[in-house]
């Protein structure tokens, strides 16, 4: 078994390493100037009429129960 110090000094590397990694994937996400460009481009396109997206279908399984 590792003396308390080595474990502790393991389990500060983890922590260290795994709050490392987090900001890595919030620079992945889509700025809001990016989005508003896309946002722009898209109404451009639209001389008038009503734009529908649809997204992902969520399956039934994932439903919260309701209660009334």
């Amino acid at each position: 078994m590792l003396p308390l110090r080595a474990r502790l000094a393991s389990n500060l590397f983890v922590v260290f390493l795994a709050l490392g990694v987090l900001p890595s994937a919030a620079r992945a996400q889509v700025s809001r100037s990016d989005y508003a460009a896309h946002r722009a481009a898209l109404l451009a396109g639209v001389d008038s009429g009503v734009v529908v997206a649809f997204g992902e279908v969520e399956p039934v399984s994932y439903w919260p129960t309701f209660f009334q």
